[in-house]
């Protein structure tokens, strides 16, 4: 910016009577002009627009595909390359209507140095730096936007999947995990419910004939989820576990101290049941941390709707 100010400057020596405004919009005018008059850089104009709107669109699905969970590692790779082949394009074509720029600005420098479109040597030294600069800087920007946008996501999740001694230590992990605003089905809850229970308990669901449902209980602003197991061995339904969410996507787990015995909590819907304490976590986490593990469609199958449960009224 200093480079044109100076430009500018220099200009309004010759023509005292125009301001420096009218100054950049008369030489802006008189470049336009002179590309205009050349067919092959008028097509680079052209590719300069399709490569904007390449490099917009990348970029907006390479973020949506950051969000979006459950999109693949090709389309989240595709956005990312045409972000980044559309930042090149973007690049390379300014780069190249720059030089042109600034060889017309030497030119009539040379033919008349009083004219609006001149530029004296030193000057254009100083204005190629400020550009070269100005490159290599959009080119960086881009170069980090892809790496982001295609990496971060797989950082995230292989620091969920560190191992550690104890399971506390993988709850601490995914409670720390960014949440992601991502809408989820609620299969898809129960499914990250049931990977998220499986770390804190080390219990797994059997892959036996069993038929998990789960059956929804709102209360208010609060809703619960619960997961019933029907198998031929089981005498009534098993009950594994119950999940509270309230108003602010807060998750707490909680165990049934008898999975088979009297109901009688939540005004005899479901056995008595604890907290699982330490457990409290943003809904959000739990998206970010299973939904892209490989197992999770697995855990989604597994889900079956029940009849969403009303909760009684205390007696």
């Amino acid at each position: 910016m200093i480079a044109r100010r100076a430009i500018l400057d220099d200009r309004q020596t010759y023509h005292k009577t125009m301001s420096v405004r009218q100054i950049k919009r008369s030489r802006r005018f008189m470049q336009r002009s002179e590309l205009k008059k050349h067919p092959r850089l008028r097509r680079l104009r052209y590719i300069q627009f399709v490569s904007v709107a390449l490099m917009l669109a990348g970029f907006v699905g390479s973020n949506l595909s950051f969000q979006n969970m459950h999109a693949t590692w090709p389309v989240k790779f595709g956005s990312g390359l045409a972000l980044l082949v559309g930042g090149c394009g973007v690049i390379a074509v300014k780069w190249k209507l720059n030089r042109f720029i600034i060889d017309l600005e030497t030119a009539a420098d040379a033919q008349e140095p009083s004219s609006l479109l001149a530029t004296p040597a030193a000057l254009l030294k100083r204005e190629l730096r400020y550009f070269k600069g100005y490159t290599i800087s959009i080119g960086i920007l881009v170069a980090c936007l892809f790496l982001q946008l295609q990496f971060l996501p797989t950082t995230v999740i292989a620091q969920v999947n560190t191992t550690t001694s104890s399971s506390n230590g993988n709850v601490q992990q995914i409670q720390q995990v960014k949440p992601v605003a991502t809408k989820t089905t609620t299969g898809e809850k129960m499914a990250m419910f049931t990977q998220y229970h499986k770390v804190i308990t080390t219990y797994d669901l059997s892959t036996d004939e069993v038929t998990y449902k789960y059956h929804v209980i709102q209360d208010g602003k609060i809703t619960w989820y619960v997961l019933t197991g029907d198998s031929e061995d089981y005498t009534s339904a098993h009950f594994y576990y119950l999940v509270k969410v309230d108003a602010h996507q807060n998750v707490q787990m909680y165990d049934f101290l008898d999975e088979q015995g009297a109901k009688t909590g939540l005004n005899g819907l479901v056995p008595a049941y604890r907290s699982l304490k330490g457990t409290k976590v943003k809904l959000g986490s739990l998206v970010a941390a299973y939904t892209k593990q490989p197992e999770f469609s697995g855990y989604v199958r597994q889900m079956h709707s029940g009849e969403n449960w009303q909760l009684p009224s205390k007696k």
